[in-house]
């Protein structure tokens, strides 16, 4: 057991400077100064501790510097956060065209350094007016196998549940309540996005196969095979219609901007430089000289 532990700690324990931990994107339609509040403030931390309880936990165990760093409860022992905010904006509509929060997490037992892992969360408006959401972790460091080991596959599953909900809950809710109701149904994705799934399909889904369906769209669960040869029909119908306007916009737009768009945080150069000097500045100034 020590041999197959020490092999995976060599092999998988730690990743390389050269590619990212993890980088999963979504396309958004929402106003990008509203995404950036949401990745800027505390709607995010509800979303990434899952679950109510835990977002209570980290809130009452964290405690903030002058700096702005955070020292909360950490997998296991204390856990360090430092963040550093990068944004550009467009100088007629000043509207955030770049967001990008650097989060770093080292967690520490007993003064042990177990693992430490950093995440860019951020977005670039692209150049049809919608947003590509990034979820990027630059890396993953473990040094203490077999408990960061186990955290690396935790935090690999974990990063998907967390861009999944994001991408729900500002796609479907976020930035849109306009009466009592739609604020409570946005808190709810917001601090349980799965309840709010559970209730929103599986419960519906149940109560229309057991006494029939009320709902304009239905899940695969209540459909029958006509509906799904209808679908089936619809869907040949756009992917065509989709393939067309790719087409269309290939020969009026220049090959550059298609291939850029799946760059990465770490692949561009004048990015990763701009994040760079970002945090050489925030550590030359604290928060008492900025009178915050």
């Amino acid at each position: 057991a020590l041999g197959a532990i020490l092999i995976l700690q060599v092999t998988w324990g730690s990743t390389s400077g050269s590619k990212p931990f993890y980088d999963y994107r979504f396309i958004t339609k929402k106003d990008p100064d509203d995404v950036a509040s949401f990745y800027g403030g505390e709607e995010l931390m509800e979303i990434f501790c899952v679950l109510p309880w835990m977002t209570h936990i980290m809130l009452r165990g964290a405690v903030f510097d002058d700096e702005g760093n955070v020292d909360a409860v950490g997998f296991p022992g204390r856990m360090k956060i430092q963040m550093v905010f990068s944004d550009e904006a467009d100088e007629e509509t000043e509207q955030t065209t770049w967001f990008n929060k650097r989060e770093r997490f080292k967690d520490t037992l007993f003064g042990i350094i177990m693992w430490d892992m950093v995440i860019n969360y951020g977005f670039t408006r692209l150049p049809d007016g919608r947003i590509e959401v990034y979820h990027q972790a630059e890396y993953f460091k473990g040094y203490s196998p077999p408990i960061s080991l186990v955290m690396k596959l935790v935090f690999r599953i974990h990063a998907r549940y967390v861009v999944w909900a994001a991408e729900h809950h500002i796609n479907h809710y976020a930035f849109t309540s306009e009466n009592d109701a739609q604020e409570e149904l946005e808190e709810e994705s917001r601090k349980f996005a799965l309840l709010r799934l559970m209730k929103e399909s599986f419960f519906d889904d149940f109560k229309a196969m057991a006494i029939g369906s009320n709902k304009e769209t239905d899940s695969f669960l209540t459909k029958d095979e006509e509906d799904e040869d209808d679908d089936e029909e619809e869907e040949e119908e756009e992917e065509v219609q989709r393939a067309e306007e790719v087409e269309n916009k290939t020969k009026l737009r220049p090959r550059a901007v298609i291939l850029n768009r799946r760059t990465t945080v770490s692949s561009v150069v004048n990015l990763k430089q701009r994040i760079d000097d970002d945090i050489a500045f925030d550590k030359t100034v604290s928060l008492n000289e900025l009178k915050i």
